[in-house]
């Protein structure tokens, strides 16, 4: 059987046109080491993943999947009201929290060591050091430190660890 899917229609949205929805499946609100990282991210990247929405009343748009990234975009751009890319679907009820809760389910943080190497790889081909990649990341320098030296482990300590 073929599945087609559903993309849903790519637009520019101004931030201030975005509402968060209140029905997030996220109850517990991200450390704030969390954010700082996504903030930090969205400076240094953009915004990578484009928000999901929904219209809602008088020109606006519910935002289904991506009220943290909604809210690093306010911190980012505080003040300032710029297009923020956004995919429109036409959902509602039960399938509007189903997309939210399956895009927030899907998600699974990188090894520590995959990391650590990419890091190593970024201070190694872009002669960058810990304190930019710290920054580009939203993390400290030393946790950057740590993590590389874990990509100097031995080939046979790292694939034991993996």
């Amino acid at each position: 059987m073929t599945r087609t899917l559903s993309i849903g229609k790519r637009l520019d949205i101004a931030l201030s046109k975005l509402i968060a929805s209140r029905h997030n499946p996220r109850k517990v609100k991200p450390e704030r080491e969390a954010h700082r990282r996504l903030v930090a991210s969205i400076r240094a990247h953009d915004l990578l993943q484009p928000l999901v929405v929904q219209p809602a009343e008088e020109g606006r748009y519910l935002v289904i999947a991506g009220n943290r990234r909604l809210a690093a975009l306010r911190e980012v751009f505080k003040g300032k009201d710029p297009k923020v890319p956004c995919t429109l679907k036409a959902l509602e009820g039960d399938a509007a929290r189903a997309v939210a809760l399956a895009e927030n389910f899907a998600r699974e943080p990188m090894h520590p060591l995959d990391e650590a190497e990419a890091f190593a790889k970024l201070a190694k081909d872009d002669g960058k050091g810990a304190e930019e990649i710290a920054a580009q990341f939203g993390v400290s320098p030393g946790y950057v430190r740590q993590r590389m030296k874990l990509a100097a482990l031995a080939a046979v300590v790292k694939a034991a660890y993996r």
